[in-house]
């Protein structure tokens, strides 16, 4: 449960940090951006609110093109709201074609 979120507002928002006072874990630091990004995964995974989710790594992409979980929010909004069985058949259909064209 969180108890406290505190940000330091004079710093700007792609440097902020967030602390969350939690009644198991005691504090814990996260970066905006990383906070940012698991609240995507929240509102996908936990809340099956898709379009907060899309909005919220949109968002993120938005904010920090070059940050190191980029392709992990790109990744992400490609397989918004598919299931484990369509990103199986995706896949199993790219390998299929990727061999088929080594194999020419």
């Amino acid at each position: 449960m969180v108890k406290r979120i505190s940000t330091d507002n004079k710093v700007p928002l792609k440097k902020r940090i967030l602390i969350i006072q939690t009644a198991s874990l005691g504090d814990v630091i996260l970066s905006t951006a990383l906070a940012e990004t698991l609240k995507a995964y929240i509102y996908e995974n936990l809340l099956s609110n898709l379009g907060l989710a899309q909005k919220t790594y949109r968002d993120f992409l938005s904010l920090y093109p070059d940050h190191e979980l980029s392709d992990d929010a790109e990744a992400a909004l490609l397989n918004l709201g598919k299931s484990p069985e369509e990103l199986v058949r995706e896949f199993e259909a790219r390998a299929a074609e990727q061999a088929a064209a080594a194999g020419k």
